[in-house]
């Protein structure tokens, strides 16, 4: 038995226990350690940029090796990133609105009206037809005449 009255076997345990918590302890903290290192925004911008850098080198070598694929990819990402603003200038520019048709509508008809003019203009004056007033049938109505009486 020990001095404290405990066996010498259980003081050994105790002493290797503390050992060991103190290893632990030191791997903790150089976890800690690392961890904090790891996970502080300099250091993650600084591995955002060195692994965009590497991507957009590896982009523009590929590019050099086909530039139509690289063009048509371009092209479709930029068409996929402004598709509204794209959308809006194609719908200006192709779909007409009710206003524009009213319009469009009223044009032709204005152009009809002056095809018809200049045809009776050309037309002979035999084939042309007086005004209605100077028709006789269709100013003079049936009812003033007298109706006869048998």
């Amino acid at each position: 038995m020990s001095s404290a009255g405990k066996p010498a076997a259980d003081v050994v345990d105790i002493e290797q226990a503390k050992r060991n918590a103190a290893v632990a302890r030191a791997r903790v903290q150089t976890t800690v350690g690392a961890l904090k290192e790891r996970v502080s925004p300099g250091n993650i911008v600084a591995g955002a940029k060195e692994r965009v850098r590497e991507k957009t080198d590896a982009i523009g070598s590929a590019a050099q090796r086909r530039p139509v694929a690289a063009g048509t990819v371009a092209g479709v990402a930029g068409l996929i990133l402004f598709r509204k603003p794209v959308k809006r200038v194609l719908k200006r520019l192709f779909v007409r609105s009710e206003k524009s048709k009213a319009r469009k509508l009223a044009r032709q008809e204005r152009k009809a009206v002056k095809r018809a003019n200049r045809d009776a203009a050309r037309a002979p004056e035999a084939v042309r037809t007086p005004p209605d007033d100077l028709i006789p049938h269709a100013s003079v109505t049936n009812d003033a005449a007298p109706a006869k009486q048998e």
